[in-house]
């Protein structure tokens, strides 16, 4: 579809359009809607500096009323300042505060440093010849950033409503040939309609299959052919449009009823957690919710299918808060007993996580763990796996038996062999006198 996209002859306004909804809901650097959060995040850290979302915008906006812009001009702006100490609300607090004669001193020592060559300041290095920003990269980070901010913050409660909230706003400060965009957007409509679910919606719930209770796998459960299923998810599946949901719906009603049933309606925790159930009055065995370990927003990291068996497993309500809800101490040791409970079937399907990717899925922090506890591709000591306890202490138990075995085989050889012959004790010499 992109492929198509880039063949439609429209003017720069109209691809950037266009573009933004391709990557709104983009994967990158292991975070799902990636512009978004990081959207986000950098209004978040203005906001410690001291901005308020109108200053911020204003800042943005600014960009938006320049055209063919030089880098000089760009470094005088406020918004170069808000971006190079994002990370340093303290510094652009202070900045913020000042007064313009100030203000404007220090933009003169930029720019100065930067005709002159001398990249060696924060700003200047970062908008040297050699980095990777210049000043339409500046402008696109700056136009992302506010209409993200904007659409986000707008609540769109539909595709529609997203493409006349981002139309409105778009039209302020750029031209849009809006009949031929929104027609191009309508012929794939199925698309963009993934998008604005996978933004604005409960799509990330039923990702992780939170709203598959019994009560909706008892009415779905018998309504496909499992083998046909089974042969339909050899390879990945595209989660980029909505016809995939109906696949998605099956597949997962098949395989959370196959984690159930396999372990007897146990948690999947239950030797380390020692669960405690309730019966569903759905179904009338224990309560179970169902827990894919490599979510499919991670999907993409893999070149086989996850929707697989050995990446499904059931939960007690406790386990299942817990995963999600617990400290990262707490979270590290159930799913690395989680992961090590399944390594074997997830390796057997192609589905190898990196230590990074597991660390990344769950939002666990690494450097906090205890040395020899922070690590997925280890197993946990003994005392946090009692499964593996009980595995070594079969060992001990073996290595002892095999000892004793020896000891009683040793003794009863010596038992076998005629005793040695004691040397006849020797005489003592008499005492000489004095």
């Amino acid at each position: 579809m992109y492929e198509k996209f880039l063949g439609e002859k429209l003017n720069p306004s109209d691809r950037w359009f266009v573009d933004f909804l391709f990557i709104a809901d983009s994967y990158f650097a292991l975070k799902t809607n990636y512009i978004f959060a990081r959207t986000d995040y950098v209004f978040s850290k203005w906001s410690e500096a001291g901005y308020s979302i109108g200053q911020a915008y204003n800042a943005l906006i600014y960009l938006f009323n320049v055209h063919d812009v030089t880098m000089e001009e760009f470094l005088r702006t406020e918004y170069i300042m808000m971006l190079t100490f994002m990370e340093d609300p303290a510094f652009l607090s202070a900045y913020r505060e000042s007064s313009e004669f100030e203000k404007n001193e220090l933009h003169e020592y930029i720019i100065d440093n930067y005709s002159k060559g001398r990249y060696t300041c924060l700003v200047t290095s970062k908008f040297s010849p050699n980095a990777l920003n210049d000043c339409v990269t500046v402008l696109d980070e700056a136009k992302i950033l506010f209409f993200a901010h904007y659409i986000k913050n707008s609540h769109p409660i539909s595709l529609e409503d997203m493409l006349d909230i981002f139309e409105q706003a778009y039209t302020r400060f750029f031209r849009l040939n809006a009949k031929r965009v929104m027609n191009f957007i309508m012929m794939y409509e199925d698309v963009f309609r993934m998008t604005y679910l996978n933004l604005f919606s409960d799509m990330q719930e039923f990702y992780t299959g939170l709203n598959y209770d019994d009560k909706f796998l008892g009415t779905t459960g018998e309504k496909f052919n499992e083998e046909e299923l089974k042969k339909a998810i050899v390879d990945p599946l595209d989660y980029t449009t909505t016809e995939t949901v109906d696949l998605l719906i099956k597949v997962n009603t098949m395989f959370s009823i196959g984690a159930k049933t396999e372990n007897g309606y146990r948690c999947a925790l239950d030797d380390v957690n020692h669960c405690r159930y309730f019966t569903s009055r759905e179904s009338g065995h224990p309560y179970l919710e169902i827990h894919q370990l490599i979510p499919r927003d991670y999907a993409g990291e893999f070149n086989v299918s996850i929707e697989r068996a050995s990446n499904y497993v059931a939960l007690c309500p406790h386990c299942h808060r817990l995963i999600h809800e617990g400290t990262d101490v707490e979270r590290f040791k159930a799913l690395s007993a989680l992961y090590w409970s399944r390594k074997n079937l997830l390796d057997e399907d192609g589905i190898v996580p990196t230590n990074e990717l597991l660390f990344a899925i769950y939002g666990i922090e690494q450097g906090k763990l205890k040395p020899g506890e922070n690590d997925f591709t280890k197993p946990l000591l003994a005392e946090a796996q009692p499964k593996l306890a009980a595995g070594q202490s079969a060992t001990k138990a073996a290595k002892a038996e095999k000892a004793t075995k020896t000891e009683k085989a040793d003794k009863a050889d010596k038992e076998k062999k005629p005793a040695a012959k004691k040397p006849a004790a020797r005489k003592k010499a008499p005492a000489k006198k004095e």
